[in-house]
């Protein structure tokens, strides 16, 4: 049972928040544009992590049957319970919510307010929520079956969509859509990315971190086209937890299923960069327990920027989720790459690490690279807290450079302008 933490705050409680300006710069008046938003439904926050609750527990759980496999089930559901709502993220959630709407700062008063929201009119809520924060467009990733832009009840002029491609990447895919040859899969891949682009989409998700290493080798089609034949006779029989994705167990098989992949995924970047469209790729390990930091390292990813026909087209790439905790390679990419830009999804939600991170960046790189992105899941809330968050550490880190750095105010100005909307319009031709 979760405790209530402190009874309403007085006012002057919040008092002690230094508003987030730098000089005569008050970076409350300059609008948001948000990177990375999931399709909000109308839940509360509990109904919300009871959802990763379970996904969280069936990543620790082996995978196979065996007595007392319910009990452990039950015990790491009440550990994750915990864990979820201890997480540092939640302390300025709730209070956030609390200074907002009058509320007490914990879980009650959060559900509290998203239940009314959602009794209210679940879109003019979350309409409401954008308009507090100045948030003028946010990025959804659809997740409509179809390659099409998705029905949302985030109003229709305030987002642009991203389609993941993770599916047409799979041998199974190929096989319900009969298509018996490389050439076939590779014509219809490019088809869905052609119409995605002429329906309005602005980049493609690859999420492959979450299975396999982040990194391709250079294949070529007949050794593609061998791997298919193989993977199309021999259909997987186990998939990992929680996903479409197979889990070959022979050698032979995964390095068939490796090779298919890579081809496909250098198809798909190169395309994306003849489109004059966008990659976005996952890149970070926190919270979920069967995010590995093998799979995750951006490392891998230097031999991507390198291709000579990706780099002919001029694919630019958007590492999202800043590439934690291997940030400060991200960093040297941003350095490195003109075509590579990362955002501050998800650790948006941490203002101590959305510190160190955006510190980091700003350190080093261009400050054309780095923009806002929440991650927001499910409760619509988090996209503005989120967008709270990275104007109060922006702030304080322009604040900083600007008393013992040597930063002018209009160093600062155009910086905060860029982090907070301009390198997103401008990456993903948001308004043009």
């Amino acid at each position: 049972m979760l405790a209530a933490t402190d009874s309403l705050a007085a006012e002057n409680d919040w008092s002690s928040i230094h508003p987030p300006v730098v000089g005569e710069l008050d970076l409350n008046e300059i609008n948001v544009v948000d990177t990375h938003v999931h399709p909000p439904h109308p839940i509360t926050l509990t109904e919300s992590y009871d959802k990763w609750n379970s996904s969280f527990v069936g990543s620790m759980l082996p995978g196979y049957e065996y007595e007392g496999k319910e009990q452990l089930r039950k015990r790491l559901s009440s550990v994750f319970r915990e864990h979820l709502y201890n997480m540092p993220r939640q302390t300025g959630y709730y209070n956030y919510v609390a200074r907002v709407y009058g509320v007490n700062p914990d879980l009650d008063g959060f559900n509290s307010v998203v239940t009314s929201g959602i009794k209210r009119g679940f879109s003019s809520y979350i309409e409401s929520i954008l308009d507090r924060e100045k948030i003028e467009k946010v990025l959804l990733e659809s997740r409509e079956i179809e390659a099409r832009r998705p029905e949302s009840p985030i109003p229709s002029d305030r987002f642009v969509w991203s389609y993941n491609i993770a599916k047409i990447i799979q041998p199974e895919w190929a096989a319900g859509k009969e298509l018996s040859s490389l050439k076939d899969v590779v014509a219809e891949i490019s088809n869905i990315l052609e119409h995605c682009v002429a329906d309005g989409c602005v980049g493609f998700k690859v999420n492959v971190a979450y299975y396999r290493p982040l990194g391709i080798d250079l294949i070529d089609a007949g050794t593609a086209e061998k791997a298919l034949q193989k993977l199309l006779k021999n259909p997987a029989d186990l998939y990992v937890p929680f996903s479409n994705v197979a889990d070959y167990q022979e050698t032979e098989m995964q390095e068939a299923f490796r090779n298919y992949q890579d081809f496909l995924l250098r198809h798909i970047y190169i395309k994306a960069g003849e489109l004059k469209s966008r990659i976005i790729i996952h890149t970070a390990v926190a919270l979920h327990p069967a995010l590995r930091f093998d799979f995750n390292s951006p490392l891998k990813l230097r031999n991507v920027f390198l291709d000579d026909e990706i780099k002919k087209v001029e694919t630019r790439f958007l590492l999202i989720h800043t590439g934690y905790p291997y940030h400060q390679h991200v960093a040297a990419m941003l350095s490195q790459f003109p075509n590579v830009y990362t955002d501050l999804s998800f650790y948006s939600k941490f203002p101590g690490v959305l510190e160190e991170t955006l510190r980091a960046f700003l350190a080093l790189a261009p400050a054309d690279k780095v923009m806002h992105g929440s991650d927001s899941n499910n409760v619509p809330e988090e996209i503005g807290y989120c967008a709270w968050n990275v104007r109060q550490v922006l702030a304080k880190i322009l604040r900083d450079y600007k008393s013992n750095y040597g930063w002018s105010q209009s160093n600062c100005e155009e910086i905060a302008n860029k982090v907070l909307h301009g390198n997103a319009k401008r990456l993903f031709s948001i308004g043009s």
